[in-house]
């Protein structure tokens, strides 16, 4: 169980603080404990409620550099998660999205980025579903390793490249 104070990333908003732990009647839910959560990099103030026992919502800890590194070091980079057909790779990268696998997630945007600059070689684009999960890939993935590494959002990027092209 989390405690208040920790960092952890949810599954479609990114790095969070727990700011309280406290029991809440939502409804048909019934009064439960929930986890209540405050994004890091969200400018609009939201707060997020997820029950301590939620199975659909999983938080996770957040990695430190050490373990980042070693992650980003243990990744096979030659290795393809691609899927030609649209709907199946629709339903792939979004299960690998919600699986919160980092090394997957970080696999999966590689994938993504070299389509994107090969459309782009094409004159054409991503498909809205890969435009889609890049976005909320690239948010989770991003705020975590800034966060984790000290460094900017915007480096986070170049930082994956140079792991993959060492």
């Amino acid at each position: 169980m989390f405690k208040i104070d920790d960092k952890v990333i949810h599954p479609g908003m990114g790095v969070c603080t727990i700011t309280d732990i406290k029991y809440k009647n939502f409804g048909k839910l019934g009064t439960k404990q929930f986890y209540v959560l405050s994004p890091l990099y969200d400018t609009y103030k939201t707060t997020i409620f997820v029950p301590v026992d939620s199975t659909k919502i999983v938080l996770k800890k957040l990695l430190s550099e050490e373990e980042i590194i070693d992650l980003l070091n243990k990744i096979d980079f030659s290795r393809s998660v691609w899927v030609d057909n649209d709907v199946i790779r629709k339903e792939t990268f979004f299960k690998i999205l919600k699986s919160g696998d980092r090394k997957e997630v970080i696999l999966m945007l590689k994938e993504l980025h070299e389509q994107r600059i090969e459309k782009e070689r094409n004159g054409k684009r991503l498909h809205v579903n890969d435009e889609k999960i890049l976005c909320e890939a690239e948010k989770i993935i991003h705020e975590e390793l800034a966060f984790s590494m000290n460094i900017s959002i915007e480096d986070v990027g170049d930082y994956i490249v140079k792991h993959i092209n060492k």
